[in-house]
């Protein structure tokens, strides 16, 4: 996948900016001290600017004293009193301490100044109010009245949030007028013409143009995508300003357009509002407006986009992209420009920024303002980066906890009278599973703060949890006391009341939460409760008339439950059809209407409705085929269904005799492919148990997760037949009396959906007619396709032959294999897969829709994070080119970065955490400072080699990155910049790149690796005594693989036990009886270094004493045979490796002196190149004997393997002769 981002975004590169740029040039001026401000406002009492300076910087300076800022902001105002962000001040330090009403009138009169003049403020100071709904009930009449009345005259921005505030408020006021209202003051835009989701694939319709897209009425309806059909256009109406698109036949990810017309009727500028947190595009009139892909971007789900509109029609199309089945969508149009960012300096600005951005939705590009060097560690911003901190979607949740815990403690210590730092650290506490601890600090916290209600609701939860039934309820009672007509405890109230029965209490809740929220369904719930059916369908009819028409089905999916309950099967069924006709995947209706009629004896008829949904929504119907089949409906399993107990006799009845503790007597899968590429698969087999260990095994069965058991019992040794209970539900069934000699029979069936990674294909699970353990009697697969579809079958081993023919408009093929006897496991064998006779089908299954697939899942998981860009930028400074960037990024990834498999991690997350997949962490950092770079699949050597058509997930197991015509490999830490494993080398390999179609596949190869990468060099200087006592300075040179694993080795020895470990672990094993004098190492903490020992050994007895002269013997010996010829003949292809590459060069003195040897050479030469040779020369200062091995990577079939045995034996053997010295 190419990820080169050599154009990162705008607002990117802002955000890293503010991580570290100061505002203007040049010297920038000293400010004030805290103290100079106190002494300049105590000097000037009455001056306005003086005062508002300090009350600001009282709170949000790191300097501040939070004790001081009442005083403070209570004077500014006296002289400001239309300051906005002095009252935003007040209502600040009234939150912090916990005056609920204060911060109401501080917020609402802060939005009150600021809502024409000062957007940012105005609409912070809303988002502040949001967070008062349930802590104070004066909260719904403050939103009534005074942000009603100043709605009128509020600025572009703050506007939405004000109308949010008033729908919300609408919906629980069950105010549709007031809802269309406030809406409309927005401009909102109320309905949309909706096509899609488009697919298969989730996220890369984004980079595609549909037909529904473009200028113009949408059409009646689209064809969707494989596996979704034609589907119609609908109308969608906004809830508020709201609409959510997943309101449709479809509940899928993909690609949603919207299209909607506006009336303009003054030309001039206009700006949307756009909302949603998901991919999107938005054009006006056939012309982009704005294109952010957030598969890629840091999520903002609020963006402003100022466009030029003449008077008259205009037609809005919006393009949404997401895995989400429903997603929500927003748009507003307003005349004018929008101001969106704070416009004045200050310690207030930066929180500003930050809240605004937060409220957004831009979660990161809060965090980066919070990060400016500008942004003072006063209290609220400390607590603003733990709200930030909490929901920060580039971290682990443990990071996030452990982030705003450090954050709530230092505002605790800052600030002891602020009530939300201990309620934080209180839910944080619980929520890593420390409940009484949580209660503890609650209860701690309501004797300081009695009047907060919050802290009594959180308490509740948690005591309900542990069943402390009684004190949840005196808590529940105070909140009710405290902020009357508040949801929460109303709400609470209620469920204790019906936990215990109290109908007056119930009564009474619930006529008190309906008033609270006239969208709760509470009322609902007690009537149907008490069976009051008619004034149950009218409480529904009431709560239908607050949703828009598109949420009608959830509406209908209640009624049924009143229609059943009145007994009026016609008005139950006609629901049903309904329901069926707006969803139409949903098996749940179509099963209901067929009980209804199978209810009434209209048999015939049900089963007439689930051949119909079946027809219509094939892969959607999967679960009903087995619901038809028990009902005396078609089964299209029937005519593939085999006699168990007849195949069992034919077992009795033969000549066969097995010793092995157990024997599959029966291994039968039957797969019937449908016209989608959904499938049943039917597994029957029969299994006996010879020994005590397969009674155990075969005692418990584990029912398939998405299927149903057919058959299920034990066959006793004299004929008789178990059953167990089969109960619903169940994830383990025990079959009890199972005992040796006995059989076990299971015949189940899975229930498959098209496969999601290859649309239009499938792929089945290969089956193996042979295993090493286990005689297979009699194993055999049968698949059924559709007629005139094509299959690819692919064989492995001694595979049998394809059996096919044609009838009732399916083609079968059939493969059946008799009598199997275990195989011999041979040591060192290619993979399994490549030799157990074996075969795989599939259909369209191409390694290019795999690749897709692949693309797809990596489409959002690699979004850039400012910090992570200031990262990859300040590790790759001084860096000149794209290699040496890449180089001092592989290596910190390697020395930071704990590995894992997760292939599929988000990458800035990963990177946080440091743990993840190294490869996916060091592609992500390369593409962010620009480095072009791909990742690929790479085959292993040691992997099934076999090529296929076939697709499949465990042949190219391998990630790497792809630099130009380098690779680069993340496995472990002493690895150097790219280095390759040998069973990589000379591989085939996958590129993950955008495809122009989608059987399109960009593949590589491996180079091979250079020469003398995997050499191990040995010098070694033995001075021997004449007693036999001899003295060795050897030193060992190593490159590639055994380079690494030495670096690895000794990375966890400390140094003081580092020659210790040596000796015992290396040096007395190479060379018996030697005791370690010295030793140097070098390379170890430089992979591009090579690898060296030097070390010096002392050894008693090294040479023995044979008719008057020394006899040395062989050192360093390779011991070939015990690794490569432990067999006399082979079945089966060997895999030799890794590759052996050695030098040897020994120089002997006896005495000081060069002695003489009779030495004959020899040369060896294997198959696949192998060689070996040895060979002694004499110097005047010593004997020489110099020996070379090379063993390559490679596969030796059965018919060489006799030669290659007598080659590493020959070598072996010529290794261990002894030198003789005279």
């Amino acid at each position: 996948m190419t990820m080169s981002m050599r154009s990162i975004p705008l607002v990117l590169v802002l955000l890293l900016g503010a991580l570290g740029c100061t505002r203007g040039g040049g010297e920038t001026p000293r400010e004030p001290t805290l103290a100079e401000l106190r002494e300049r406002a105590e000097a000037t009492p009455r001056d306005p600017a003086a005062w508002r300076t300090l009350a600001i910087a009282e709170l949000f300076r790191e300097d501040g004293d939070p004790a001081r800022v009442k005083p403070t902001v209570d004077h500014a105002l006296e002289l400001s009193p239309e300051d906005a962000r002095l009252h935003f001040v007040r209502g600040m330090e009234a939150f912090l301490h916990g005056r609920p009403d204060e911060a109401l009138d501080g917020y609402v009169s802060s939005f009150e100044h600021a809502a024409g003049q000062d957007p940012a403020m105005a609409e912070v100071a809303l988002g502040s109010l949001a967070e008062l709904s349930e802590l104070t009930g004066a909260f719904d009449e403050a939103i009534d009245t005074r942000v009603r009345a100043v709605l009128p005259r509020t600025s572009i921005g703050p506007r939405a949030a004000a109308a949010s505030l008033l729908i919300d408020l609408a919906y629980r006021q069950g105010d549709l007028e007031a809802v269309k209202a406030a809406a409309a003051s927005a401009g909102c835009v109320e309905q949309w013409r909706v096509a899609g989701p488009f697919g298969p694939r989730d996220l890369l319709g984004f980079d595609e143009t549909h037909a529904a897209s473009g200028p113009g009425p949408m059409a009646d309806a689209y064809d969707l995508g494989f596996g979704r059909g034609e589907r119609p256009t609908r109308e969608l109406w906004a809830r508020g300003c709201d609409v959510h698109l997943g309101e449709g036949p479809l509940a899928e990810a993909g690609t949603t357009y919207a299209e909607a017309t506006v009336e303009i009727t003054e030309a001039g500028p206009y700006t949307l509002r756009l909302e949603t947190p998901n991919a999107v595009k938005l054009r006006v009139d056939g012309e982009e407006i704005a294109a952010i892909d957030m598969r890629r971007l840091p999520m903002q789900r609020t963006t402003f986009h100022t466009v030029e509109l003449a008077a008259g029609s205009h037609e809005i199309e919006v393009k949404v992209t997401t895995r989400h089945p429903n997603p929500i969508l927003s748009v507003a149009l307003q005349p004018g420009r929008a101001e969106t960012a704070p416009p004045e300096g200050g310690s207030i600005d930066c929180y500003l920024r930050a809240d605004l951005r937060l409220q957004r939705g831009f979660t990161i590009g809060a965090r980066s303002a919070l990060d400016s060097r500008e942004c003072p560690a006063g209290v609220p911003v400390q607590v603003l980066r733990a709200s930030v901190a909490l929901i920060d979607p580039y971290v682990t949740s443990d990071m996030r906890r452990d982030h705003a815990r450090r954050l709530m403690a230092a505002v605790q210590a800052k600030d002891p009278e602020s009530w939300f730092p201990a309620l934080q650290l209180a839910r944080l506490a619980a929520a890593e599973g420390r409940d009484q601890e949580a209660i503890r600090d609650l209860r701690a916290a309501l004797e300081k703060w009695p009047d907060l209600v919050t802290f009594r609701m959180t308490l509740v939860e948690l005591l309900l949890n542990r069943g402390w039934t009684a004190e949840a309820e005196r808590h529940v009672d105070e909140a009710l006391r405290i902020a009357p007509g508040t949801c929460g405890p109303i709400g609470a109230a209620l469920g204790l009341a019906q936990a215990r029965d109290r109908i007056d209490r119930i009564d009474r809740f619930t006529d008190e939460l309906m008033e609270c929220n006239a969208r709760n369904s509470a009322r609902l719930g007690q009537l149907v409760s008490a069976r009051r059916w008619d004034g149950a369908a009218a409480e529904l009819d009431r709560l239908a008339a607050l949703e828009p028409p598109q949420a009608q089905p959830r509406i209908l999916a209640s009624r049924i439950q009143i229609t059943e309950g009145r007994a009026d099967a016609a008005t139950t069924a006609a629901v049903l059809a309904q329901l069926v006709e707006a969803r139409p995947q949903s098996a749940t209706y179509r099963l209901e209407l067929a009980d209804q009629q199978l209810a009434q004896g209209q048999e015939a008829e049900a089963l007439g409705t689930l051949d119909a949904a079946i027809a219509d929504e094939p892969t959607a119907m999967m679960e009903l085929r087995r619901v038809r089949a028990a009902l005396g409906g078609q089964d299209e399993l029937t005519p593939f269904r085999q006699d168990g107990l007849a195949i069992l006799q034919e077992y009795r009845d033969s000549d066969v005799d097995y010793d092995e503790p157990s024997v599959l007597v029966f291994d039968y899968t039957a797969v019937r492919v449908f016209e989608d590429g959904s499938s049943l698969v039917l597994t029957h087999q029969i299994l006996q148990a010879n020994s005590e260990e397969s009674v155990d095994e075969l005692g418990q069965f584990e029912p398939p997760d998405s299927g149903y058991v057919l058959k299920l019992r034990t066959i006793k040794a004299d004929g008789a037949i178990l059953e167990p209970d089969l109960l619903g539900n169940m994830s383990t069934i025990n079959l009890s009396n199972v005992a040796v000699g006995d059989f076990v029979e299971q015949e189940y069936v899975r229930v498959l959906g098209p496969p999601t990674g290859i649309p239009g294909g499938i792929l089945g699970e290969r089956f193996f007619f042979n295993s090493f353990e286990t005689p297979f009697y009699r194993s055999e697969e049968v698949v059924a396709v559709p007629e005139g579809t094509e299959v690819v079958v692919d064989p492995r081993g001694e595979a049998p032959r394809t059996q096919r023919e044609t009838r009732d408009g399916l083609t079968i093929y059939r493969w059946r294999v008799d009598q199997s006897e275990p195989l011999v496991q041979e040591p060192g064998s290619v993979s399994a897969r490549e030799y157990i006779p074996s075969i795989n089908w599939g259909h369209g299954a191409t390694w290019g829709l795999f690749l897709e697939g692949l693309r797809d899942v990596m489409a959002d998981r690699n979004p850039v994070d400012p910090a992570a860009l200031a990262l990859a930028r300040r590790l790759t400074r001084g860096a000149r080119s794209d290699r040496a960037k890449a180089e001092k990024l592989y290596y910190w990834v390697l020395e930071n970065i704990e590995n894992n498999s997760d292939a599929f991690g988000i990458a800035p997350t990963m990177l946080s955490g440091r743990t993840g997949n190294r490869t996916r962490v060091l592609h992500y950092l390369l593409g962010l400072v620009g480095v072009e770079a791909q990742l690929v699949l790479v085959r292993d050597f040691a992997a099934d080699q076999t090529e296929s058509d076939l697709a499949d997930d465990q042949t190219y197991t391998n990630l790497v990155v792809k630099l130009g015509d380098e690779y680069v490999v993340t496995g472990a830490r002493g690895i150097p910049f790219g280095y390759v494993s040998p069973t990589m080398r000379g591989q085939d390999a996958l590129v993950l790149v955008p495809y122009a179609e989608s059987d399109e596949v960009h593949t590589a190869t491996v180079p091979p690796a250079p020469e003398g990468s995997e050499l191990r060099r040995i010098e070694i200087l033995a001075d021997v005594d004449t007693d036999g006592s001899a003295r060795l300075e050897v030193t060992e040179t190593f490159a590639g693989l055994q380079a690494i694993e030495w670096r690895n080795d000794l990375e966890g020895i400390p140094s003081a036990v580092l020659e210790e470990r040596f000796e015992e672990g290396y040096a007395a094993r190479v060379v018996p009886g030697a005791r370690l004098e010295s030793l140097r190492i070098s390379g170890q903490s430089n992979p591009e270094e090579p690898f060296v020992l030097r070390y010096t050994l002392a050894v008693p007895r090294l040479a023995r004493e044979q008719g008057g002269r020394l006899v040395l013997p062989g050192l360093f010996p390779t011991m070939l045979a015990p690794r490569f010829a432990q067999m006399g003949s082979r079945t089966t292809a060997q895999l030799v490796g890794p590759p052996l590459d050695m030098e040897i060069e020994l120089k002997v003195r006896v005495d000081g002196r060069a002695p003489e040897a009779a030495w004959s050479p020899v040369e060896l030469e294997g198959p696949g190149g192998a060689a070996f040779t040895t060979r002694a020369t004499r110097t005047d200062e010593a004997l020489v004997v110099r020996r070379t091995i090379h063993v390559p990577l490679m596969r030796v079939p059965p018919e060489r393997y006799g030669a290659f045995a007598r080659f590493v034996r020959q070598a072996d053997a010529a290794e261990a002769r002894e030198l003789p010295l005279r």
